[in-house]
């Protein structure tokens, strides 16, 4: 495998390789998944929350504009991460709902 250094995957993903976006969710799918398994998540929860981490790296990364100033590793788990305490969040406010008791299930 070829491992390329961040600035070759930025390059590469502003032309539009696949490959490059592949070579990344490779490397750091796994400490995403380990920190959401080690709080309160699913492995649906880290491969979801993955996937809305990988939309936004991919948006962020191909702006020209845009300049990296941490490891994509780095930037990448914390686009995940808050995305994941504010799915915490979303649901500690939801109300719980109040079965009747005159229900019929």
């Amino acid at each position: 495998m070829n491992i390329q250094s961040d600035q070759e995957l930025i390059t590469s993903v502003r032309h539009g390789s696949r490959k490059a976006l592949e070579d990344i969710y490779v490397q750091n799918y796994p400490m995403v998944k380990d920190y959401i398994l080690k709080n309160s998540g699913t492995e649906i929860d880290a491969k979801d929350i993955y996937q809305d981490g990988m939309l936004i790296l991919h948006e962020k990364l191909s702006d020209p504009t845009f300049l990296l100033t941490a490891k994509i590793s780095s930037f990448l788990f914390s686009i995940c991460k808050n995305l994941w305490l504010k799915h915490l969040r979303s649901i500690k406010k939801m109300p719980k709902s109040e079965l009747n008791e005159d229900t019929d299930f």
